[in-house]
């Protein structure tokens, strides 16, 4: 039996027990500006060189200090969103400007038994975190690969991230005031951060309240392993030494255990690769999902292998009534692209209108297949009698920073019969598992260079009215041209978790590589200042990104195309 997860809510509570981790929204705006104010008051940007922990460069009264000074701002916080838990310390991890070299794979030290209470680090980015400014990713499942000691005289495995593990990892952008909670033991590191500003994060360490704060010293002359009980204090004054395998006096020795056999400098790339199979089981279904949406287990992970599935969704009289109230409506052509949306192509107001028009109708229907959800988009999509569109190979664009740990579904239903002839969706299968980087306007898609491949692997939906296409966004598809004399009428629904945040994205520099993001309102896709053609707010700007298609491997998509095998990761 797991032990008892410390915070409050059950989702990220189950994801913290089954990947090890979660990122969670902490702190406000006043906390992190009071955070960067403590840092820079305490001078802590002159003592950084690569990567550095301000308790590692400190003198132990100013680590406790600022371990301290953190704990006032952030306990409120704490305390909203956990249970049963004990402040343990804090400090600062900052990765340098221009600074080359990962972080590699690492667990930081145990400080409690691990086999009976949980202890978590809760990282606080201060500023927007990604991939190229030395953002953080973690191995999902690995914080139960080893039941294993880690302290200054034991060492900590360091492995780096070779070719053959990259594709078990996952990272994760970091909005400011969400945090990544993860377990002492879970396998973490940090890219590195080609961007020319210090990354600056807030590092956090609780534990269970009953646990204890422990040290775990490796005796070889006595051949055991002595277990010393400590305080935050003892800890930051003796640091150094105990980084160096030395011991304080002051130290009390609480029991005495078993030596360690196993080395924690040989744990290799391949006992992680083989921890995550035998740990998940199926690694074709795997998906680090932190939140869920569907009430199918065995439909959420079609969805997590295949990145699709069809459902009968709709009885004949529901369909009827949505497709007159669109031919009422928009029946005679409206655009001169051979396709139509009231998303891009009707007033403000009519966009909502037929949002909540097609929601309140479906409804019934949806909640039998989903829970906890919110719909942030639900509009009609036509093509035109005798028309190709305007529309070729493409992925939508993202509504989330992170669609690989949050849920982002959509559905595509026709109100006629559709087969090759007169408008069919295709997709790419599993093409979800290319990557989950961010999709907008205005920047070229990644995937241009493969539209000959896509054409030739396509799989085309034909569909009775009333059936749909249940996918993941990240999934690439487009629809076959309409060779017929009827319109091809559909509708389409965007899904998230409730308690997802809604971001917009805008390239603002010449050459097209900083993405500027902006946190959203969950009724900005129905607002006036979104259309196809400006999706992006003009509030609350969050942080940039440089390079966001950087991360992709395309050795591996192309590999996978051409071999039409599925892409693993």
């Amino acid at each position: 039996m797991l032990p008892h997860a410390l915070i409050k809510d059950t989702d990220y509570a189950e994801s913290l027990n089954k990947l090890g981790f979660c990122v969670v929204p902490l702190f406000t705006v006043a906390q992190l500006e009071q955070m960067r104010e403590l840092y820079h008051q305490n001078a802590i940007d002159n003592k950084v060189s690569g990567l550095i922990a301000s308790h590692s460069k400190s003198t132990g009264d100013q680590s406790r200090n600022v371990s301290s000074s953190i704990k006032d701002i952030v306990m409120p916080a704490l305390q909203e969103a956990f249970e049963d838990f004990s402040f343990f310390m804090a400090g600062f991890m900052v990765k340098e400007g221009n600074t080359p070299g990962e972080l590699p794979l690492h667990q930081d030290w145990n400080i409690v038994d691990e086999s009976r209470f949980n202890s978590y680090q809760i990282w606080v980015p201060l500023d927007l975190s990604h991939a190229e400014n030395g953002g953080m990713y973690v191995l999902p499942g690995s914080h139960q690969f080893f039941n294993n000691f880690r302290s200054g005289s034991y060492g900590i495995p360091n492995i780096d991230t070779d070719e053959p593990l990259r594709p078990f990892i996952t990272d994760m952008i970091i909005p400011p005031g969400s945090a990544l909670v993860f377990h002492n033991s879970l396998f973490h590191a940090s890219y590195p951060n080609h961007s020319s500003a210090n990354r600056i994060s807030a590092i956090v360490s609780i534990c269970s309240k009953d646990a204890g704060i422990k040290y775990y010293h490796k005796n070889e002359v006595a051949n055991c392993t002595d277990v010393y009980t400590i305080t935050s204090d003892i800890f930051l004054r003796n640091l150094n030494r105990l980084e160096n395998k030395g011991l304080p006096e002051e130290f009390l020795k609480h029991e005495i255990m078993p030596l360690q056999q196993l080395d924690n400098s040989k744990i290799s790339s391949a006992d992680l690769i083989a921890g995550f199979k035998n740990h998940f089981g199926d690694i074709e279904s795997f998906e680090p999902l932190q939140l869920h949406i569907l009430k199918d287990g065995e439909l959420e992970k079609k969805l997590k292998k295949e990145g699709y599935a069809v459902l009968d969704l709709l009885d004949g009289s529901t369909v009827a009534e949505l497709k007159e109230k669109y031919i009422n409506q928009f029946g005679a052509p409206h655009t001169a692209i051979g396709r139509f949306t009231p998303m891009e192509h009707a007033t403000p107001a009519d966009k909502r209108k037929i949002h909540d028009f097609i929601l309140d109708r479906i409804r019934p229907a949806l909640d039998r297949h989903f829970k906890d959800y919110q719909t942030p988009i639900a509009s009609y999509f036509t093509k035109y009698a005798n028309s190709t569109g305007d529309l070729s190979w493409h992925t939508d664009a993202s509504l989330l920073l992170n669609t690989h740990i949050e849920p982002h579904y959509g559905i595509w239903c026709p109100l006629v019969d559709v087969s090759p002839k007169n408008g069919a969706l295709c997709i790419i299968e599993r093409s979800h598992k290319f990557s989950h980087v961010v999709f907008l306007n205005g920047l070229a898609w990644p995937y241009d260079a493969y539209t000959d491949v896509f054409e030739k692997k396509k799989k085309v939906f034909t569909l009775k009215a009333g059936q749909v296409v249940l996918f993941d966004m990240r999934l690439v598809h487009h629809a076959t041209p309409n060779e017929t004399d009827e319109d091809r009428i559909c509708f389409a629904v965007r899904f998230t978790h409730k308690k997802s945040k809604f971001y917009s994205f805008r390239c603002e520099d010449e050459d097209k590589s900083i993405v500027s993001v902006y946190e959203e309102t969950p009724n900005f896709y129905l607002s006036d200042d979104w259309s196809g053609a400006n999706q992006v707010g003009t509030h609350n700007r969050i942080g940039k990104m440089k390079d966001i298609y950087a991360v992709i491997n395309y050795g591996r998509i192309e590999s996978a195309l051409m071999a039409n095998e599925p892409v693993a990761g």
